[in-house]
């Protein structure tokens, strides 16, 4: 990870941070600061925005925006462009970040 690659949320819901770890592989991780996040909360949050794929004890599995999420309990989101999908760019990545972090702040998913 590099730092010129970090990002921070600092409002309310915004309390994150994205990195991208990997310039080739096109993808970002979205880290939440000291919180977690409730899957069974945020199965209906995301289902409302997009498509959850599955559900599972750790990890939920979804795609929004055409971008495929891998959401899990520790407060970390994988966020990868979906099948056929043009790479991410970090504008669009702090966008879809900041609307699924007020999603689930809405639904009380962010604990």
């Amino acid at each position: 990870m590099k730092e010129s690659n970090k990002t921070t949320g600092t409002s309310a819901p915004d309390q994150f941070y994205i990195v991208e770890p990997c310039s080739s592989a096109g993808g970002f991780e979205i880290y939440l600061k000291n919180r977690k996040i409730d899957l069974k909360k945020a199965e209906p949050a995301l289902s409302a925005i997009g498509m959850v794929g599955a559900s599972l004890q750790a990890v939920l599995i979804a795609k929004v925006d055409g971008c495929a999420l891998s959401v899990y309990a520790s407060g970390r989101v994988m966020m990868k462009p979906g099948e056929g999908g043009k790479r991410l760019g970090k504008t669009e990545a702090q966008a879809l970040a900041r609307k699924l972090m007020a999603v689930l702040d809405e639904a009380h998913a962010l604990v």
